[in-house]
């Protein structure tokens, strides 16, 4: 399958932009909108959204560190990610397709996947990782000792978890 064209690429984004913000079809994207101070103005549920979404459509990681910075700056720049990584992962290809031709290569090692949280250690809530098939699922312990500060104020005598660290646990092992 040939790699999508810049304009295809855009397409697409403004298609999963549509679809997960939840704006009609006549709501204007246009390629220099800005994701803050816009009318989208995204919070961080909106951004993991299309994150995930669009790491699945394009088979592509967006890395934690650049979320903010550069990649959701604006439509174009979003775009301008996505083409460069899906380029880049077929030159990626094409090399590994050249390699394996030859002498075996070793196999790379697994990515830390809970060092690439960008919450610190007070705010993670997945102590290890298990398994992973990216862009599919992945299982993670939370191991938890007892002493947590939550544990002595949430339902003293009967600890729970409380519901809400559940859904985070669960949003940083997405």
């Amino acid at each position: 399958m040939p790699p999508l064209g810049r304009d295809d690429i855009l397409q697409k984004v403004v298609l999963i932009l549509r679809r997960d913000l939840k704006l009609g079809a006549d709501a204007p994207i246009a390629p220099d909108m800005p994701f803050f101070g816009s009318d989208i103005d995204l919070d961080s549920l909106d951004i993991l959204l299309l994150v995930t979404s669009i790491e699945k459509e394009f088979g592509v990681k967006i890395p934690s560190d650049a979320i903010g910075k550069e990649v959701f700056q604006s439509v174009a720049t979003l775009v301008d990610f996505v083409a460069a990584s899906a380029a880049a992962s077929a030159a990626a290809a094409g090399s590994a397709a050249a390699a394996s031709s030859g002498a075996s290569a070793s196999p790379a090692a697994p990515p830390e996947y809970v060092a690439r949280l960008p919450h610190g250690q007070g705010f993670r809530f997945v102590t290890t990782v298990t398994s992973v098939r990216e862009g599919d699922r992945a299982e993670g312990v939370w191991s938890l000792s007892g002493d947590e500060p939550f544990f002595a104020a949430h339902f003293p005598g009967n600890p729970l978890v409380p519901g809400v660290l559940l859904a985070e646990a669960l949003a940083q092992i997405s």
